[in-house]
């Protein structure tokens, strides 16, 4: 019997299991899960992994899908086969697959999620497999199809199908047969297989994919076997490992010295901010928030750079739990006297891991054309931009890539080691908790005036719909 996800969930050290609930923060929601078969239904259910996938990276999304498609195949050898890829760089994705809980080892077999397996699968695409499918397909185009692939013709139906199961099955088989396709034929079999159509009516790339046993014709609907659709899939699919950035080129100290003034002159900002809130308490609109004019006060009196130094110092002091709405106002929080006694590294740490995890841009308020005032919540995709770019950057520079990239344009690049992976920080305060509802849509077939047409008769997909609301959390800044 395999191990299920509670079962790896209680293997875990106390240190791995806290490091993970940093990386899935909705986990640690009230009323927080009472045992680990709780804490696995959560972290496996569908609004935890809309609100993980988000924070993935490009070849992490890659390997889980290559896990999906493997099902019970899925070792970390056969990701790197099927992706044709360094098994070196399908390490560092599963390792984040695993430390997030967005699969987990049983054996030398990865597993993942149902819903999570489902979601990706159907991201790869395609219809049933050729076994399943040839129940609804007459036996003289099966043998099209087999005789399109160059496979010796049987006189019967089942002989042929289990011709075609073994040739599709053979490693590289598909691959080498799409290789041979236009580039341009390879894109539009990628379409049909997200189920991008087209405009109704069949191309001479449709021909060329139906001459090449790519599709396989029910009636007068064109269907993409299952085998087809991941070939197709894994012909473009590639890992390119951690982003080559250069290390700064103002130097370690320099760097240092001016990343502690700018911690500085932050921490003076927002101290400020709660020393006037102390002594007259912000004023808040009716619907919650700072106002414009209320702003523009705090910027005139404090002498404050402008709205946006504002709006930042506003969301990172109330998102830190140092100022909170009152009858009066904003005002300090009783959290915010003892932040202010502390000493300036826990006070910048505590700030920093705030803007860290905010889901918007501060200086980015707006929803609909209207401004959301701060420090309200603002769903916004910002945030996972910031800890992406974070994440790859590391200890390397994005201002000095850039600079090596209008020299390499000129002629004069440089070259660097690899780079570094951040590690996400302690708890991060969070303000609101993704909910996804899952939905069928439903299939579609394009009705083309011809004697055939790319079609779906699939199951339908699901697709997830998410939506943010306010929650508390069981997790604290430390």
């Amino acid at each position: 019997m395999g191990t299920g996800f509670a079962d790896h969930l209680a293997t875990l050290d106390e240190s791995t299991l806290a490091a993970l609930l940093r990386r899935r923060p909705d986990a640690c929601a009230e009323p927080a899960p009472r045992d680990l078969g709780r804490l696995a239904d959560r972290l496996g259910g569908r609004a935890s992994l809309a609100a993980a996938l988000r924070r993935l990276d490009r070849d992490t999304h890659e390997v889980g899908r290559a896990v999906a498609v493997l099902g019970d195949r899925a070792t970390t050898d056969a990701v790197a086969t099927l992706l044709d890829a360094d098994p070196e760089l399908v390490r560092r994705p599963v390792a984040l697959l695993v430390d997030a809980g967005l699969a987990w080892p049983d054996d030398d077999t990865l597993r993942l999620p149902d819903p999570l397996a489902e979601h990706w699968l159907a991201e790869v695409g395609g219809d049933e497999p050729i076994a399943r499918m040839s129940r609804h397909v007459l036996a003289d185009e099966l043998r099209r199809v087999a005789a399109a692939h160059g496979l010796p013709l049987a006189s019967r139906k089942p002989e042929v199908v289990q011709a075609l199961h073994d040739a599709w099955r053979e490693p590289g088989f598909l691959r080498a047969r799409l290789a041979a396709l236009p580039p341009r034929t390879r894109r539009r079999l990628s379409e049909i297989c997200r189920r991008d159509i087209g405009d109704g009516r069949p191309s001479a790339d449709d021909q060329r994919l139906l001459d090449a046993g790519m599709l396989v014709l029910e009636g007068h609907v064109a269907r993409i076997p299952r085998e087809i659709a991941l070939a197709s899939w894994a012909t473009e699919a590639s890992l390119r490992g951690v982003p080559d950035l250069p290390p700064p080129t103002d130097g370690a100290d320099r760097a240092a010295d001016g990343a502690g003034a700018a911690a500085r002159s932050l921490l003076d900002l927002v101290t400020t901010v709660l020393d006037e809130a102390a002594g007259t308490p912000v004023t808040a609109l009716k619907s919650g928030g700072v106002g414009k004019r209320e702003r523009a006060r705090l910027v005139k009196r404090l002498d404050l750079d402008d709205d946006h130094t504002a709006c930042l110092v506003i969301d990172l002091a109330a998102h830190a739990g140092l100022l909170g709405l009152t009858d009066a106002g904003y005002a300090p929080t009783a959290a915010s006297v003892a932040w202010r006694d502390d000493d300036a590294a826990p006070r910048w740490s505590r700030l920093a891991r705030t803007w860290l995890w905010l889901d918007h841009a501060p200086g980015a308020r707006e929803a609909d054309g209207k401004e959301v005032a701060p420090p309200l919540p603002l769903v916004s995709g910002a945030g996972d931009v910031r800890r992406a770019l974070l994440a790859a950057t590391g200890d390397r520079s994005v201002r000095a890539a850039e600079a090596r990239s209008r020299g390499s344009a000129r002629g004069t690049g440089s070259t660097a080691g690899p780079t570094t992976t951040a590690s996400p920080p302690p708890c991060p305060p969070p303000t609101a908790r993704p909910s996804c509802s899952a939905s069928s849509s439903a299939t579609r077939s394009a009705p083309w005036a011809t004697p055939w047409s790319p079609g779906a008769t699939s199951p339908p997909r699901r697709a997830s719909t998410c939506s943010t609301r306010p929650a508390r959390s069981s997790c604290s800044p430390t």
